[in-house]
């Protein structure tokens, strides 16, 4: 599977992919470049320090289901956006028998007005040309789609609309009055007092790679630079001049080839720092209005303990929940228990057979799931004894008395075991409801669906959804002997949730392997008519992987989440007592506690989604790098040192006599209003050598804490935690980088120790704040 990326500064005109017969050429008004991207045949695209414009091909992905080709193109799409920078992207999936695809490339001959060139260029033109060229790719965001607005509320009964696509959009934006959200604005206005009849509507803020280049980045010259036929620079440079004097930019500069930076004032900075280790919250917890978001997230079957396969779903799930409660949103998270099924008539003959009722009370999820495997072990010894459970299971369904007793007595021992362990990982849910809630209303839902053709007969009395996309096979709604499947109840439960609710969102966090089945269920959904305007999102995840370990229940041989639990737990007590002997056994328990718990859920949280997660024990439960141990550590850091700081009653030595504390009033001229800490140069004993927030490390640290929100908001909107921890661990490494560079209680000078004090109750602040969103406990000691 060739990738290749190669740079655009030297391509001439605009790039075209052709297909002759089963050969394929990529061309512009040159010549024929190649027929396929490699460095051999195509010198002059090579990458080089002074790249600016860069096509990635990826070739030979037939493999692939189109879903999972789109889903995996687009995420290596934003991962090389984030981590490389630059302006928006293209991405596109290129099949036969499309005969051409312009690639959207502006070249040398667009640019320099060039319309015919038949033969390439000489290599001293070329030069003249290159240095010329300072656009990247003008690109169109393929993921902006229209939404609705927080306050609209969707009605139960809708008109069809067209499909929902999974993950293929964008929110209205959460966050409205964050500092990027305010320069987004402020660059907004000055592009259309610059060019008034330009299209800014990609207009984006983004981070710089390089701190030192500035707070915020914006490519809007890059992405008008085609539409105006001008130079980005040129274009960078008359925007920066239009946008508005406010307190909150220091700088606003032009770096090459167009990208517009701006960095946060400094004196206000120093403000915010001050508000910030008061009363004042690091982030509003009201941006989400009390607008509903159902999230569906564990969902273990009944009777069946907890895998450390459950772990993934829960974990993610319940801290998506968290990030959306704190914004202040209606978050519901429901565990939809998988209670129905055959597996309960297996397990209802296995117990009749061979079960002990002493022994379920006394240990009931494993004795259920010894008697479940030692069915599955006789169904391959003799293949009639499925047809056993399959009897059970339908004297269930059709209402049996003594199979009802037993399937609600494994119910109510499974919820119970199970809300025991998830009481130890922090894990809660607004209802339990399972799928056999669900079962006297799809035969409502098979009817509506055929009333409004979407559902239709198929083979033996069976009913079927078909699809308009070719790549997706025929869902099955009911089978020919009167039998309900998945689809059918998820479709009775979006509806469901859709009347009781009236989301504006449904999350359902569930595997990747599910990506088919909640295409076909959100499709069919919405020419249903059963969501409204609500948006479906289907949260999918990896795979967990242990070393050396395969789990499979209906073989026994299940990696219980209970015995993880218990391992992480052994593994911290030993780190604890080896790195914290000046703590009681008492605390050094609660510690090792909370860094277990901690340790596994941030192993999951900091790594993107999508991929599947290994435990690396070393990893997970290092005190350096990027760890829950190693935040929890940065936080009991900062604790240490505040409580250094309170006990020698240091920057109160004024206040001993009952004194207040001076206070200063802001003058309501401007002109005249000054900062804090400009105001402490006039007391006595003031180091003009030395003012706060002079070094470059406590610039920094202000700087990542004023963006906490920002963070906070973008895991929201792309249900992507590993952005919020990863922004938190850039914080305590930031911090412990000042820490050792600084020092906080012997500083030069007191107004000095007093901004660095502030910059430690702050950390201290979004860093107990941000574990706990993510539910990971911040220990006062360690």
């Amino acid at each position: 599977m060739p990738i290749m990326c190669f740079a655009l500064n030297d391509i001439y005109g605009d790039i075209h992919l052709d297909i002759d017969g089963k050969k394929i050429f990529y061309h512009d008004q040159g010549s024929i470049l190649t027929n396929k991207w490699n460095s051999e045949q195509l010198e002059r695209g090579s990458l080089n320090k002074e790249t600016v414009d860069v096509v990635m091909i990826i070739e030979n992905l037939g493999i692939l289901q189109e879903e999972e080709l789109k889903v995996k193109t687009h995420e290596l799409a934003v991962m090389i956006q984030r981590y490389c920078g630059g302006a928006e992207f293209e991405e596109d999936i290129i099949r036969a028998p499309r005969k051409e695809k312009d690639l959207g490339v502006l070249g040398l001959a667009e640019l320099e007005g060039i319309k015919d060139i038949q033969e390439p260029v000489s290599n001293d033109d070329e030069a003249k040309m290159n240095a010329a060229v300072k656009e990247v790719l003008n690109n169109v965001d393929v993921e902006s789609k229209v939404e609705m607005s927080v306050d609209e509320k969707p009605e139960v009964e809708l008109p069809e609309e067209s499909p929902i696509q999974i993950e293929d959009f964008k929110h209205e934006p959460i966050d409205r009055n964050s500092l990027k959200s305010r320069i987004k604005v402020l660059l907004k206005e000055a592009c259309e007092k610059a060019y008034p009849h330009a299209d800014i509507s990609t207009l984006s803020i983004d981070y710089p790679r390089d701190p030192g280049m500035g707070d915020y980045a914006c490519s809007i010259a890059l992405k008008l630079s085609k539409q105006l036929v001008k130079e980005p620079m040129l274009i960078a440079e008359k925007i920066v001049s239009n946008i508005e004097a406010v307190q909150f930019i220091g700088e606003a500069s032009v770096m090459t080839p167009g990208f517009i930076n701006i960095k946060i004032a400094r004196s206000w900075l120093e403000n915010k720092l001050q508000d910030l280790a008061g009363e004042k919250e690091l982030y509003d917890n009201t941006l989400g209005s009390s607008e509903s978001i159902v999230i569906d997230y564990s969902s273990p079957n009944v009777a069946k303990p907890l895998g450390v396969h459950h772990l993934l779903s829960t974990v993610i799930g319940q801290t998506i929940y968290n990030i959306y409660k704190s914004l202040g949103f209606k978050a519901i998270g429901v565990n939809h228990l998988g209670d129905w099924g055959t597996q309960f008539g297996m397990l209802i003959y296995a117990y009749k057979t061979w079960g002990n009722k002493k022994l379920v009370e006394k240990n009931p999820i494993p004795e259920l799931l010894k008697l479940y495997v030692k069915f599955n072990e006789e169904v391959e010894k003799d293949a009639a004894m499925a047809d056993k459970g399959r009897e059970e299971f339908k004297k269930l369904e059709e209402g049996d008395e003594e199979n009802t007793k037993l399937w609600e007595w494994f119910k109510e021992l499974s919820i119970a075991d199970l809300k025991k362990t998830y009481a130890t990982l922090g894990i809660s849910f607004d209802e339990y409801i399972g799928e056999s809630f669900y079962r006297d209303k799809m035969d409502a839902i098979v009817q509506k669906g055929l009333e409004k053709g979407v559902f239709k007969e198929g083979e033996g009395g069976s009913v079927i959804a078909e699809f308009t996309d070719e790549n997706m096979a025929p869902c099955v709604i009911k089978k020919s002997d009167g039998a309900t499947l998945y689809a059918t109840r998820d479709l009775a439960t979006l509806d469901y949730r859709m009347k009781r609710w009236m989301p504006s969102q449904v999350l359902y966090v569930v595997d990747t392997a599910q990506n088919l089945h909640f295409k076909q269920v959100f499709d069919i959904a919405q020419r249903m008519g059963l969501t409204g305007n609500a948006k479906l999102h289907h949260i999918s995840f990896g795979r967990m992987r242990l070393p050396d370990r395969s789990m499979s229940t209906r073989k026994g041989n299940v990696v219980l989440l209970e015995d993880l639990l218990k391992d992480a737990l052994e593994k911290s007590i030993e780190i604890v007592d080896e790195k914290s002997k000046d703590l009681d056994k008492k605390q050094r328990a609660e510690v090792a506690k909370k860094i277990a718990i901690g340790a596994i859920k941030y192993n999951i949280l900091s790594q993107n989604r999508t991929t599947d997660i290994t435990f690396d024990w070393d990893k997970m439960l290092s005190i350096e790098g990027n760890s829950a141990p190693y935040l929890q550590y940065t936080y009991a850091r900062c604790a240490s040192i505040l409580r250094k700081y309170d006990e020698a009653n240091l920057g109160d030595k004024n206040n001993k006599k009952g004194k207040k504390k001076e206070e200063l009033t802001e003058d309501p001229n401007e002109d005249l209003q000054t900062t804090l800490f400009d105001a402490l140069e006039k007391v006595d004993g003031y180091d003009d050598g030395m003012k706060p927030f002079d070094h470059p490390k406590e610039q920094m640290v202000a700087r990542l804490l004023v963006k906490f929100q920002e963070y906070l908001v973008l895991a929201a909107e792309e249900y992507r935690p590993n952005l919020f921890t990863n922004y938190l661990y850039e914080l305590a490494r930031e911090f412990n980088s000042f820490y050792t560079t600084l020092s906080v209680l012997q500083a030069e000078t007191k107004h000095v120790k007093l901004a660095r004090i502030n910059i430690t109750k702050v950390v201290a602040k979004a860093l107990k704040e941000g574990l706990g969103i993510i539910g990971i406990e911040a220990p006062e000691k360690m």
